[in-house]
C-alpha cells in the first residue's frame, strides 16, 4: 500500500504542477495466478500531451496486485516470461528508478536515473536528439553497458556537446558508452531522471523480487481481453513451478 500511495500523492503533484497532463483512462485486469493468488494490474498509459508519447492511448502499465489489494511492481520472472511469449504488444519492457554517481569530468555528482530495459523507449515511442536510444539486445547479459542522458544533463555538465556521443561515462566505478541524449521536455518515468541505464535480464532461478514496472505499447486493434488472456498464459507455468518451491 505504501507503494500506491506514494505513487498517487507523486501522481497529483504532477496534476498540480503540470496542468497539461490528463487522465485518459485506468483499467485494471483481475488475472488469477493460482498460488500467489496475485493479478495482473494494468493502467491505460494515462499521459497526453506535453509528453512526447505517440498513440498514447495503446500505452500501457502493468504491474501486479496481492491479496492485500496492494499494487506491487514485476518480478523479473513474470517480465521475462511476458516478453518471450508476448502475442499483443508491439514492444514491451520494465524500469525501475534509481540513482547513479557520475564521476569525470568535473565534480562526482550523484545523478537520478533509471534502469530500463532494450525496448523502453519503444514503447514509448520516443527518439532521442542524438545518437540512438536502447536497442533489442542491448540488455542481454554480457552485452556492453550502455547509457541515454537527459538533454538538462547533456547540457549542465557537457556543455551541448554533440561529441558526448560514443564517450565513455564513469556510472558508480562501471564504464558505460553514450549511445544517445534525449530532447528537451522528455520525462519518463515522471521526475528529474538525468540518465537512463541499461537494466541487464538476468534469467532468474525463481520469482521475485518484486521491484520493476511494466510497461507496453499494444498493437493497432488488440483488445483488453487478448492481453489478459496473454498475460495469463504466460504467467501459469510460472505459478505453478513457484508453488512447489
Amino acid at each position: 500500500m505504501g507503494i500506491f500511495l506514494s505513487d498517487a500523492r507523486h501522481a497529483l503533484r504532477l496534476l498540480y504542477t503540470r496542468p497539461g497532463f490528463a487522465v485518459v483512462a485506468i483499467l485494471t485486469l483481475a488475472l488469477g495466478i493460482g498460488a500467489t493468488t496475485a493479478i495482473f494490474t494494468v493502467v491505460y498509459a494515462v499521459l497526453l500531451s506535453p509528453l512526447p508519447f505517440r498513440d498514447a492511448e495503446r500505452l500501457v502499465s502493468v504491474r501486479i496486485t496481492g491479496r492485500d489489494a496492494a499494487i506491487y511492481p514485476l518480478p523479473d520472472t513474470d517480465f521475462l516470461a511476458w516478453r518471450a511469449q508476448n502475442r499483443t504488444a508491439d514492444a514491451v519492457a520494465v524500469f525501475d528508478e534509481a540513482s547513479t554517481t557520475l564521476t569525470g569530468d568535473g565534480a562526482p555528482e550523484r545523478i537520478p536515473s533509471s534502469e530500463v530495459t532494450d525496448r523502453f523507449f519503444d514503447v514509448l515511442g520516443a527518439r532521442p536528439l542524438l545518437g540512438r536510444v536502447f536497442q533489442e539486445g542491448d540488455d542481454k547479459p554480457g552485452a556492453p553497458k550502455t547509457v541515454v542522458l537527459s538533454h538538462n544533463l547533456w547540457m549542465r555538465r557537457y556543455h551541448d556537446d554533440p561529441a558526448i556521443v560514443g564517450r565513455t561515462l564513469l556510472l558508480s566505478a562501471e564504464p558505460h558508452t553514450v549511445v544517445g541524449v534525449m530532447p528537451s521536455g522528455f520525462a519518463f518515468p515522471p521526475g528529474n531522471k538525468e540518465l537512463w541505464r541499461i537494466l541487464t535480464t538476468n534469467e532468474p532461478r525463481r520469482r521475485g523480487p518484486f521491484y520493476m514496472r511494466g510497461i507496453a505499447r499494444l498493437k493497432p486493434g488488440v483488445a483488453i481481453a487478448e492481453l489478459r488472456a496473454n498475460l495469463r498464459s504466460c504467467t501459469s507455468s510460472l505459478v505453478r513451478s513457484d508453488s512447489c518451491c
